[in-house]
């Protein structure tokens, strides 16, 4: 299998989705290894933007200094808003994130509940970590608004 073989098409209903064309042999395709998510992770830790190395991060390796107030991006690198705390489950793991998203300076801002596995940290250039979410701005603000009595 090559890079040749795939395609990226527009989606005409969605501004910045594509689809991806596979228009190599079948065979192929078939003889391919298998996908594994955790792999596609790890060689997307080589990934460079702008010339800068991106360094996917593990919660496990940061504090709760470091995690808490993170500048939280979209799937567009549009600051969408920072991770304001976290929920705990019964066995002591993060249950849910809580993004505060919308405002300005702190003012109207609404607070949604994501989980854990919505969430990507990434080091940019070694020294410019974020927090990127697996849903749209519009996909947030259309969630139910977290509150601490939930």
């Amino acid at each position: 299998m090559s890079l040749d073989d795939l395609r990226f098409l527009p989606d005409a209903d969605e501004e910045n989705e594509f689809f991806l064309l596979y228009t190599g042999q079948k065979e192929d395709l078939k003889a391919a290894p298998e996908y594994n998510e955790d792999d596609v992770r790890l060689r997307a830790a080589d990934m460079r933007e702008g010339g800068e190395k991106i360094e996917i991060v593990k919660l496990s390796d940061l504090d709760s200094e470091e995690f808490l107030g993170l500048a939280v991006f979209g799937q567009n690198d549009n600051w969408i808003g920072e991770i304001s705390q976290v929920t705990f489950s019964e066995d002591g793991q993060i249950k849910m994130v809580i993004l505060d998203i919308g405002g300005f300076l702190g003012l109207g801002e609404t607070q949604v509940a994501v989980p854990l596995d919505m969430i990507e940290l990434r080091r940019l250039g070694g020294d410019d970590l974020r927090a990127y979410v697996s849903a749209t701005e519009k996909q947030l603000q259309e969630m139910e608004p977290w509150e601490e009595d939930n």
